[in-house]
């Protein structure tokens, strides 16, 4: 008797065989092929909805654009530009514009003259104008075409022309306007008659800016043009089109439009508002009474008018039904298709699973060849995988015994440059069971202090390093690892993390460093390396962290040196400024130890705090020693038993910029003192040089630079130093000798003061006088009159013009 299952109703052993059979790779292929073959159908056929529903708005959004920018361009051309030249017109125009400057007593002439103007106009642009119109202000008077004259003054109940134009423009206080789409009656007693208009008001005359205005001309346009130009040559599936002004009243709208209501809706202009872009175009969906439309608007730039297109979405796209419908049945087709292939390739994919459980059953082992054969295939494959798992924990017992050294490989050979491919790389991370994926790495190298572990012997040092390095590996850092190498009285460590900042490395850096000065008493300089997502690149981050503690020469009261801080310095390959050399050389050709120290000092504050590379410091202290040198070689005044090879190799020996500013300014000092006590001292000579320079150059240009290029100095210790010889500021001294000259020339020959002026170095004969009269107190002329009368005088002048020329 057969027992059945309470659930299926089957015999248990049917039962049993059905979930065999439903459990095997083949079945479980074909099922998941199915399902992946439905959801793709069902993600195509979505995404083909969306890229349609996407690409008819697009296309619909273009129409729109072509569509507006034609009406646009007609516009512009064809109703705004004309009337705009028509405004131009009047305001040359000498009738139009008589009585603006002129009484209306005797010109009554005039008014027939303005009407016959606004006839000529009328008849130039007869398809667009439907009237025109003058207000005079100060006349109280206002001419048109279609009215004739009226008078302002006129009592409100017999008045015949409109005037709500000027008083929108009284109002409001405008220059400009255009009016809204309204009817213009022939007589404004009789309102219902008249024609429809949209109309262009401006003050006049043309020329004036500021004011209140003279009068104003309204050029009116027939509002039938405007909505022909919306409106030609458009089929149904184009929408419909108006145009309203900046607040919202309707200029012009189709017949379509007009029937909608759209141009009377509230909603839509408030769309508009806000979703208009900085050019004042915009699109978007709008549903009203019922309908949805796609809208889209533009700006006219010259009226500030929106040009509105909206379309009915459903109306166009009846023509995508039927591609959606054939892709409905191409998407059923498919899947019919894709059924038969599934079917395929399950058949394939299992035929090798199928071979290589009978390959195991009969080689493997003698154990699975009583194995139950039924099933699902993948979990005998488990029973067999399971009998390598002890073999497999031999093979990592004895991985781990030489974990060490393949660290150590790993490290060296990444940094360099050892592993040169990725196969490389992962297969000893594999062995490592290093997972870097993801994050990004850098080197900490930390140089060891140098003197420190010279005085330990060979085994201590081994266990320093030792103790360092597993410190190192073992820091508690957040998300990061290090793998550390020694090298000489280097370290080398690789911190990898998944953090993209060099905070993680600094902390390791200033973490072993207080841990090395503790344990062991030893110091630690760290550079820091950038920052590479490839682990095949750290020998880049190598050289970086290498050169980076090169900067403690610059900075010895730092002990961190880290990319992000220094790259951009390392980078700058602008050499120090040359001032810095020039003043250096200038204090020592001028035997001034103050300014020595002084630019001593600004060099090793600009080394240290400027924006340099260590490279190009260390060859300004080269440049530096080299001019001292030279110096010293030149006035022989080189220290006892010192070549200037022996002051390299000193310089060399060096450890700070601090260091080289004391031993730079030491060396200066003894070679300037030497020369001292030599009584070498050229301050004097060089004060005569600049006097006779000045004596023989009166009129040419004589700038404190041309002096100090004259007798090879630098311009401010030259100001300087003439004035501590001479007790006279270097300007003052020019004026001075150059007005005194001029003395000579007044009273010793006849040339006239602009030529005088001239040979003493004045261009400007006004500016000469002025400087005369400083120092003489009276004016050239003057001076030249009193010396001509008086003889006595003119001696006294010519001693007092003397004066100073031997000074």
């Amino acid at each position: 008797m057969q027992i059945q299952s309470a659930e299926s109703g089957l015999p248990g052993g049917e039962e049993m065989k059905l979930r065999d059979r439903l459990s095997t790779v083949f079945i479980q292929l074909f099922v998941s092929y199915a399902s992946l073959l439905l959801l793709t159908t069902i993600i195509v056929g979505v995404t083909s909805h969306l890229y349609f529903t996407k690409r008819y708005n697009a296309e619909l959004e273009s129409m729109h654009d072509r569509m507006l920018s034609h009406t646009n361009e007609l516009l512009e051309n064809g109703v705004l530009a004309k009337a705009e030249q028509i405004y131009y017109d009047l305001t040359h125009n000498a009738d139009a514009m008589y009585l603006f400057d002129h009484p209306l007593e005797g010109n009554h002439a005039k008014l027939i003259d303005v009407r016959d103007t606004f006839q000529n106009t009328l008849r130039l642009y007869p398809d667009i104008v439907d009237s025109l119109f003058i207000y005079y202000r100060d006349r109280g008077l206002i001419v048109s075409s279609q009215h004739g004259v009226a008078y302002l003054n006129t009592a409100e109940g017999k008045r015949t022309v409109p005037i709500d134009w000027i008083e929108r423009m009284e109002r409001d206080n405008l220059r400009s306007l255009w009016m809204e789409t309204r009817k213009i009656p022939a007589n404004v007693q009789m309102p219902t008659v008249g024609t429809e208009a949209v109309s262009y008001v401006r003050a006049s005359p043309y020329a004036k800016k500021e004011g209140q205005a003279d009068g104003y001309i309204a050029v009116n346009l027939k509002a039938s043009v405007i909505r022909s130009l919306i409106s030609a040559g458009k089929s149904s599936d184009e929408g419909q089109e108006l145009i309203v002004d900046a607040h919202g009243a309707v200029i012009a709208a189709e017949g379509a439009a007009a029937d909608a209501g759209l141009q009377h809706s509230g909603p839509l202009r408030q769309a508009i508002s806000e979703r208009a872009d900085a050019q004042g175009k915009g699109s978007f969906t709008f549903a009203d009474a019922g309908k949805t439309y796609f809208v889209s608007f533009a700006t006219v730039p010259s009226t500030g008018w929106k040009l509105i297109q909206a379309t009915p979405v459903n109306q166009f796209y009846k023509q995508s039904y039927a591609i959606q419908r054939n892709l409905l049945l191409l998407c059923l087709g498919a899947v019919a298709v894709g059924l038969v292939f599934a079917l395929r390739w399950s058949r394939s994919m299992y035929s090798p699973v199928k071979r290589l459980l009978q390959s195991v059953r009969g080689q493997f082992s003698p154990a699975l060849q009583q194995a139950d054969q039924k099933g699902n295939e993948f979990k005998q494959l488990d029973r067999m995988v399971s009998t390598l798992s002890g073999k497999m924990h031999e093979l990592e017992a004895a991985v781990q015994e030489n974990r060490p050294l393949i660290k150590h490989n790993l490290v060296t050979g990444l940094l360099y440059r050892t592993i040169q491919t990725q196969t490389q790389l992962q297969d000893r991370m594999q062995v490592l069971s290093l997972n870097w994926s993801g994050a990004s790495h850098c080197v900490l190298a930390l140089r060891l202090e140098e003197r420190k572990m010279n005085e330990l012997g060979p085994e201590q040092r081994q266990i320093v390093i030792h103790n360092l390095i597993r410190e190192l590996e073992r820091l508690p850092l957040p998300d990061a690892t290090c793998l550390a190498v020694s090298s000489d009285c280097f370290l080398y460590a690789v911190v990898s993390t998944v953090r993209e900042k060099e905070e993680i490395a600094a902390q390791a850096a200033a973490m072993l460093s207080g841990y090395a000065r503790g344990a062991f008493g030893v110091g630690t300089i760290s550079g820091i390396g950038r920052r590479v997502k490839d682990p095949l690149q750290l020998h880049l981050s190598l050289d970086d962290a290498k050169t980076y503690i090169r900067y403690r020469y610059l900075h010895p009261e730092q002990t961190v040196f880290a990319h992000m801080e220094y790259e951009s310095r390392e980078r700058n390959t602008a050499e120090l400024p040359e001032r810095l050399l020039e003043d250096f050389a200038v204090a020592l050709k001028c035997r001034n130890e103050p300014s020595v120290r002084a630019s001593v000092e600004r060099f090793a504050a600009e080394a240290a705090q400027g924006a340099h590379s260590v490279s190009r410091c260390l060859d300004g202290c080269r440049a530096m020693l080299d001019l001292y040198g030279k110096f010293a070689e030149e006035t022989n005044a080189c220290p006892d038993g010192m070549s200037r090879n022996d002051i390299a190799a000193r310089f060399e020996r060096l450890d700070s910029i601090k260091e080289f500013g004391e031993f730079l300014t030491e060396l200066s000092a003894e070679a300037l003192t030497a020369l001292q006590e030599r009584g070498i001292s050229k301050g004097a000579d060089i004060a005569d040089k600049v006097k006779a320079f000045i004596e023989s150059n009166l009129d040419n240009e004589l700038s404190l630079q041309a002096a100090a290029d004259h007798v090879s100095l630098n311009a401010s210790y030259l100001s300087q130093l003439f004035k501590e010889e001479t007790g006279h500021n270097y300007v003052e001294y020019v004026t001075e000798r150059r007005i005194r000259a001029a003395a000579r020339l007044i009273t010793a020959t006849d040339l006239k003061i602009e030529e005088i002026a001239r040979r003493v170095g004045y261009n400007s004969p006004a500016y000469f006088i002025k400087k005369f009269k400083q120092l003489y107190g009276i004016t050239p002329g003057t001076f030249k009159t009193d010396a001509a009368s008086n003889p006595r005088t003119a001696h006294e002048f010519r001693s007092v013009a003397g004066e100073g020329g031997a000074r």
